[in-house]
């Protein structure tokens, strides 16, 4: 029975992987948690939850174990630079020790930061400016030179995350609901076309589930994962879906866009890394080995739709602001 070894399995992206895991079956788990938890989803499974801290490497003898695949979600979002980096680097040594078979690492897709192209593949030099996107790709770098030549080492970068509890979303279905129509109108007129670069969380740990059990050659590769094929995954589509589905009326004149130009400036003086409204990421590499995308972003913003309607509509609350 294949063991799989998971930090940040309590996060987003974590949850719909056990979710994911546990449809699947005939699989050992071993998660590592900060703080004791449940998960009763994975009642019945084989699972050991294993409190540590990916700070301190004491706690991570027990975590992996030989011949597994540790697949590594956690960002220690409330922690420094160097303490993320460290933590990478823990689990790095820990897998070595271990003698595992694959480390899969989940980074982001943002770490191109502002790039001179319209459509980003893996193998677009990376140019992050936030520190965000430059911890995440020191992180990458940490884990694919401690792991050099001791075990597989895979890194998926999805785009923005949409989904059932996720933050993608979350605040425009928001503004949308309660907030102020003048100034959604005016935001419309703004953004219109420009892509979102969202990606259903489902394609993800899809993506993820296929890095775990896949026999083909990833060793060492790196592959993006996004939507953003879907001609709809823009501000202005994605806008008059969810004004449909909460039940909103039209804006009563017509959206008139800003030029691409002035929405370029205006992009930049807000301290955006991603200054073109147009950019893409591009995932053929990964469907390029079979994998499958379980659903269409349509669907994946349907199912988004309809959790938010039940969840924050009037008379069931007041919904995220």
């Amino acid at each position: 029975m294949p063991v799989i070894a998971i930090t940040g399995a309590g996060s987003f992206i974590g949850t719909h992987l056990l979710k994911k895991l546990a449809a699947c079956g005939d699989t050992r788990l071993r998660l590592l948690v900060h703080r004791k938890k449940d998960f009763p989803l994975l009642e019945g499974m084989h699972v050991s939850v294993i409190q540590g801290d990916l700070r301190k490497p004491e706690t991570l003898t027990g975590f992996v174990e030989t011949g597994c695949t540790v697949v590594h979600l956690a960002y220690l979002g409330r922690c420094s630079p160097d303490e993320n980096i460290e933590a990478a680097a823990n689990l790095a040594e820990a897998c070595r020790v271990a003698g595992i078979k694959r480390l899969i690492h989940c980074s982001t897709a943002v770490v191109a930061g502002r790039v001179d192209t319209d459509r980003v593949t893996e193998n677009t030099p990376l140019n992050p400016l936030r520190e965000y996107e430059i911890v995440k790709a020191k992180v990458e770098n940490i884990i694919l030179e401690k792991s050099a030549g001791l075990y597989e080492t895979v890194i998926l970068r999805p785009t923005a995350v949409l989904g059932i509890g996720g933050q993608s979303l979350l605040k425009l279905a928001g503004d949308l609901l309660h907030g102020n129509r003048l100034l959604n109108y005016l935001k419309s007129c703004t953004l219109q076309y420009r892509r979102l670069n969202l990606v259903c969380i489902d394609n993800v740990v899809s993506a993820l589930a296929f890095l775990i059990h896949t026999d083909r050659k990833v060793d060492r590769e790196v592959f993006l994962i996004s939507d953003d094929e879907s001609p709809i995954n823009n501000y202005h589509d994605v806008e008059n879906f969810l004004m449909k589905r909460l039940g909103l009326k039209a804006y009563p004149v017509p959206v008139i866009p800003l030029p691409d130009l002035v929405l370029k400036v205006l992009l930049k003086l807000t301290g955006r890394t991603n200054t073109n409204p147009f950019l893409v990421y591009d995932c053929r590499k990964i469907l390029s080995l079979g994998f499958k995308k379980d659903l269409s972003f349509e669907q994946g913003l349907s199912g988004f739709a309809d959790w938010y309607v039940e969840t924050f509509s009037p008379g069931k609350g007041m919904g995220p602001s």
